[in-house]
Order: C-alpha cells, then structure tokens, then sequence
C-alpha cells in the first residue's frame, strides 16, 4: 500500500532541495538493485534446497510405508545410513541457501540505514551551507525513511510471492 507513495516522497524531497531529492532517488535505485540482485544469488539455491528437501521427505514416506520389508530384508542400517545422508543434503543446501539470503538482506538493512545517515550529512552539509533551514534536516531524513522503507519490504514480500508463485 505503500509503493504508490515512493514518487510522491521522492518529489517532495526534490523539492525540499535537489540534492536531497537525488541521494534519495539514488539510494532507492540501490536498494532496488539488491533487491534484484538477492533474487539473482538465491534463487537457484533455493530451488536447489526445495528439490532436496523433497527428494528427501518422499524417502522418509517411502521408508515409512515399507518398514516391515525393510527390517525383514536386513536393510535397516543401508536405509538408515542413506536417510542420514539425505537429509544431511538437505539440510547443508538448506543452509547455503538460507545464508545467502541472510547476507544479502543484511546488506540490504545496511544500505538503508547507511542511506538514513548519508541524507542526515547531506542535509548538515546544505543547512551549513544555509541552503535549508535546519529543521529540514530531520523531515527530509523521515520522508526518505518513508520513501525506502517499502523498497526494503518488498525484497521480503516478492520472496514470498515467488514461493507462492512456484
């Protein structure tokens, strides 16, 4: 609900001061190209785990389901040893995934916030130069605040659209 409001802050922030108006639109355009480049990194990793994951569950349904032939034959400890393997895959491909993706949504918080600091030295720097009031410092810092943040949740929400998606 928030996305139809980015080019209205950013506007806003034009018009406070060009300057402003720039660091925000340019941190907005690096926050969305994390964005794409996080679904770049992980999506194949991903798709990689999930497929693990259920090589591995139909396994365990099958062991499941055939238990008595199992340990009739003496098969326990081959299926015992190959079910250990395959959730260990699982798990590992889970985790390579998942890392990924926790370095680069950090990376993503990181931008933001750095982008927050930049836009308060930005406009110490304009109200030194008496540009602007002193005033505008902090609304032009809340409205670029206002204007990224659903940058930043929408790296979280097209996630899990695409899983929905898929």
């Amino acid at each position: 609900f928030d996305l139809p409001w980015i080019p209205i802050y950013l506007l806003l922030l034009f018009f406070i001061h060009p300057v402003l108006g720039t660091v925000a639109t340019l941190g907005a355009l690096v926050l969305l190209g994390l964005a794409i480049v996080n679904e770049l990194v992980t999506s194949a990793p991903l798709q990689v785990a999930q497929d693990s994951a259920k090589r591995s569950f139909v396994f365990t349904e099958n062991i499941l389901r055939h238990a008595d032939v199992i340990v009739s034959m003496g098969m326990r400890e081959a299926v015992r040893r190959h079910w250990r393997r395959s959730r260990a895959d699982m798990l590992y491909e889970q985790a390579f995934a998942s890392d990924r993706n926790a370095v680069i949504s950090a990376t993503i918080r990181f931008a933001r916030l750095f982008l927050q600091a930049l836009m308060l030295g930005t406009g110490a720097w304009l109200a030194i130069d008496h540009s602007i009031m002193p005033a505008t410092i902090f609304a032009a810092s809340i409205i670029m605040g206002r204007a990224l943040v659903p940058v930043e949740q929408g790296v979280a929400a097209a996630k899990q659209f695409n899983a929905a998606r898929d």
